[in-house]
């Protein structure tokens, strides 16, 4: 009996040691979410010139709509901006990156096209970089978070046998 009682505890603590490695995997989500809803932005502005609500209104994207952001965002059509910058903390995200998603949002709607399309593609470009960042260190990190997890347990079982 205790040796399956140990069994479980290892196997529990592997399994929290998934769920926090899926959850390091989320910012990953958000940033590529994010890189697609600008891209589409910058098309719908830069081609057919439409409004930024109907923008927010006709994009779709399982992260955003997850998170509500993008409901959130497309809820009026005044002020985009303010909508932005207060819709920000619904996504995971670092400091760096929200930074730069909020000077982008404070500007957003109230520059001039060519201007509002420069800053689309200079916070695009910084969280491309960003992205290419996380790829590079998180799986990494997901193994280690795993590890940490699965010896926590072995350990645990170990002292309570």
């Amino acid at each position: 009996m205790n040796w399956v009682g140990a069994c479980a505890v290892v196997l529990a603590s592997y399994y929290c040691g998934v769920l926090l490695a899926k959850a390091d995997g989320g910012r990953l989500r958000c940033v590529e979410s994010l890189i697609g809803l600008m891209g589409y932005m910058r098309r719908r502005m830069a081609g057919e010139r439409q409004p930024l609500y109907r923008i927010f209104s006709e994009y779709s994207d399982d992260y955003l709509d997850e998170s509500g952001f993008l409901r959130a965002v497309a809820s009026r059509n005044a002020d985009v901006s303010e909508l932005w910058v207060a819709c920000l903390p619904m996504l995971d995200l670092d400091e760096r990156e929200r930074e730069e998603l909020s000077l982008f949002g404070e500007s957003l709607g109230k520059l001039p096209l060519d201007e509002q399309i420069k800053r689309l593609d200079i916070c695009i470009s910084a969280l491309a970089s960003s992205r290419e960042s996380l790829k590079s260190t998180l799986p990494a990190k997901q193994k280690s978070t795993r590890t940490v997890c699965l010896l926590f347990g072995l350990l645990t079982a170990i002292i309570l046998l």
